[in-house]
């Protein structure tokens, strides 16, 4: 096995954040290539599915202080490849996704409600839960690598 082969074979999707990697030049999600190869061989796009990371406002939420509220709490996007973040309340109380520097903020979130917003600048996002000061969360935006 090659050493590319098995950076490959090591990728993986840890929950809903995607891990990129460059291999030989060509910037590489899971065996689908993000960027042209030394041949000229067009890009192939990011799998839909991966485009927008998921996040869970969780169960409980709104009643348990030990839980970060957040499910994932801490996520990592990249511009351009899943730079879109729903949040889900999947909770039995109202909650709300609201950045610390006001970068965006949901507003009121009914149990089952969703917010999505999509990030463009690189850097780290702090958010919280207007209602449950114990809620926080974070997103962590990167900036694409060049091939």
């Amino acid at each position: 096995m090659t050493e590319a082969n098995s950076i490959l074979s090591n990728l993986k999707v840890i929950g809903a954040i995607a891990v990129i990697a460059i291999v030989g030049g060509l910037a590489v999600y899971g065996g689908t290539i993000l960027a042209q190869n030394i041949q000229g061989t067009p890009v192939r796009s990011v799998p839909e599915s991966i485009k927008i990371v998921h996040v869970s406002i969780v169960p409980g939420a709104a009643t348990n202080t030990n839980l970060a509220g957040y499910s994932p709490d801490v996520i990592t996007v990249v511009i351009g490849v899943n730079n879109t973040v729903t949040w889900t309340n999947n909770d039995s109380y109202p909650h709300t996704v609201t950045a610390v520097n006001g970068a965006f903020a949901s507003g009121n979130m009914n149990p089952g409600a969703s917010y999505t917003y999509t990030f463009s600048t690189p850097g780290v996002y702090n958010y919280t839960c207007s209602y449950h000061y114990w809620m926080h969360g974070e997103v962590i935006v990167k900036q694409a690598t060049a091939a």
